[in-house]
């Protein structure tokens, strides 16, 4: 989502991350991912989510990440009702401001790559 890379490139992987969103759809055992309890598969998973949430929608236009996807939805709203997960969105959503802030997506030529219409940017 966030590095240099060939437009044609990016289209796939922003294509690859829809399907594995519905990939932790179908195994999501809720409320977290591998239970009822935090495991170390939420904590690999999170940071990560973290960014999409906020750059999905804000760079590629996405209405909803977690549309379509009750399970991982439900799954968010648990994890930032924990004091341990709310800390790490606010640290990685302060990096990402810094990002805007310096306009990285510009920067890296993102902003341009996403007004081609040929690709499939949102889903």
């Amino acid at each position: 989502m966030y590095r240099a890379m060939d437009v044609s490139e990016r289209a796939r992987q922003i294509k690859q991350i829809a399907f594995q969103l519905d990939v932790l759809e179908s195994i999501c055992a809720g409320p977290y991912l591998a239970g009822d309890q935090i495991t170390t598969a939420d904590s690999a998973v999170f940071p990560t989510v973290v960014f999409m949430v906020q750059m999905l929608p804000d760079v590629f236009g996405w209405a909803d990440v977690f549309a379509g996807r009750p399970k991982l939805a439900a799954w968010w709203r648990a994890l930032q009702d924990d004091p341990a997960a709310a800390r790490v969105i606010g640290e990685v959503q302060g990096g990402l401001k810094g990002w805007v802030d310096r306009d990285r997506w510009t920067e890296l030529g993102i902003r341009e790559q996403v007004k081609d219409t040929s690709y499939q940017w949102a889903y």
